[in-house]
């Protein structure tokens, strides 16, 4: 457990420090949730299988495949935050209150929901509703108008 959230951590860290470096267009603001959503459906796919293929693996070959997994994940989901405010910082600062305040709220509110979905629904299924969702914030910001 630590070493999965202190590689997600780490990972999506930098992430946040390479969307520093990004140009933000319409197409980036487009891509990356979209990148996200492909990684997250690679994990619906896949991951139950690698998990039952490296179960009796060393501890060293578990971390490895976990920053592999999970690292590479993370890493894009360090970016729509930061891109966003890169974003609003040159077309409409007076949002950028808003979006801390709904990252705040959204950052909280899953954390619990996803714990409630995978306990009666199952993990699977927290994959699937984060894959729907950064595909469809992909397609809003697709539509964005600057």
């Amino acid at each position: 457990m630590a070493a999965s959230i202190s590689i997600l951590l780490i990972a999506s860290a930098l992430g946040s420090y390479y969307s520093g470096s990004l140009r933000i267009t319409k197409k980036t603001l487009l891509l990356v949730p979209v990148v996200i959503a492909i990684l997250l459906l690679f994990h619906i796919i896949f991951l139950s299988n690698i998990l039952s293929c490296t179960i009796a693996a060393s501890l060293a070959v578990k971390i490895l495949i976990s920053i592999v997994l999970i690292g590479f994940t993370g890493f894009f989901l360090g970016i729509p935050f930061p891109a966003g405010i890169k974003y609003l910082s040159d077309v409409r600062q007076a949002d950028i209150p808003w979006a801390w305040a709904y990252n705040g709220y959204f950052s909280v509110i899953s954390t619990v929901l996803a714990t409630i979905i995978s306990v009666e629904a199952g993990f699977v299924w927290v994959l699937v509703l984060a894959t729907i969702s950064y595909t469809l914030a992909g397609l809003a910001n697709f539509l964005l108008k600057s």
